[in-house]
């Protein structure tokens, strides 16, 4: 019998999330930047294919979405001006402090991962100053990451577009194919992108240097890296299972209060309930979130570290050839 591969990587992963939940704040923010995959090229194919409008299927966006901005405009005060404008700096400060947590939290969860896959000692405010150094290198390789996948999204629905404006839901003989190559492309350049990321922040390369090292890396290890993602899609399918469970258990509390509520007439309360109801689900959805990026991160970092030591041959390979 086969000496296992993945294994030990995935149950390390397991025993770490559940032992340093404090990593999963890390998971959290880190989940916010996207899964490793072609989820949201998946999502906007969707799109397409139900013929939505190429904005909308690129970029998700719709010239609708402003219609109430433009009405806005039309006419404003000057104290409604002031008011947008202090709603528009606000919205600008508060989204780059969530990139900033985004992208330092990934990056700190990376060095967490690391040190724990050797054993070490972890540190939370550590492992967030060293993500805090290395936030720009990493910021601009996620940023490339997006604009690829953007990039990749437009060249999967122009041509389809130009042959069938309304949608391709009518072809998928002609979409599938060509959406099935886009996708595996995809995903390979996030491995790649979050290889160089590792480089970056394990090893402080320069992002050039990281780049190049995680192009060879994924020419040598690219079968591996889709067997340990096919390992992961599994597992995310379980972790989806459980969450809809969840909240199916949560939910028949919800409901049998709404019943009683409603036939009371007490409205205050219905309101009460709703907010906590939502409130219930956010904190669901995010510890679920923490909790599988946390494990996924722990999973590819271990075998980013692998791949570097040269232990990991993909099991097709050692199926098909035993040296």
């Amino acid at each position: 019998m086969s000496e296992p591969i993945y294994r030990p990587i995935l149950k390390d992963a397991l025993r770490h999330t559940f032992r340093h939940p404090s990593l999963w704040i890390l998971g959290i923010l880190a989940s916010f930047l996207g899964h490793l995959g072609a989820a949201e090229l998946i999502t906007r194919a969707a799109d397409v294919a139900t013929g939505q409008p190429l904005m909308r299927a690129a970029f998700g966006y719709t010239t609708g979405a402003f219609s109430p901005l433009a009405d806005f405009l039309g006419g404003p005060t000057m104290k409604d001006t002031l008011v947008l404008v202090f709603i528009f700096l606000l919205a600008v400060i508060l989204l780059v402090a969530f990139i900033y947590a985004s992208v330092t939290g990934q990056a700190a969860l990376i060095s967490a991962a690391h040190k724990l896959n050797f054993s070490k000692q972890y540190s939370f405010r550590a492992a967030w100053r060293q993500g805090s150094e290395h936030f720009w290198p990493v910021f601009s390789l996620n940023l490339l990451r997006r604009l690829v996948t953007v990039f990749l999204m437009i060249l999967l629905v122009l041509p389809w577009w130009s042959l069938a404006p309304g949608a391709v839901g009518s072809r998928p003989w002609i979409f599938a194919p060509v959406f099935i190559i886009v996708a595996v492309v995809s995903i390979l350049i996030s491995f790649m992108i979050f290889f160089a990321i590792c480089s970056v922040v394990l090893e402080k390369r320069p992002l050039a240097t990281a780049l190049k090292d995680a192009w060879q890396m994924l020419i040598k290890h690219w079968l591996a890296s889709f067997e340990v993602a096919v390992i992961l899609f599994a597992l995310d399918l379980v972790i989806l299972l459980a969450t809809a469970v969840s909240f199916l258990l949560v939910a028949y509390p919800f409901y049998f209060l709404t019943v009683l509520f409603s036939s009371i007439g007490a409205q205050a309360l219905l309101s009460f309930l709703l907010v906590v109801s939502l409130l219930v689900y956010a904190i669901i959805i995010a510890i679920v979130n923490g909790i599988a990026m946390t494990f996924e991160m722990l999973t590819w970092v271990g075998v980013w570290n692998q791949f570097r030591q040269g232990h990991i041959v993909s099991k097709v390979l050692r199926f098909f050839y035993h040296p």
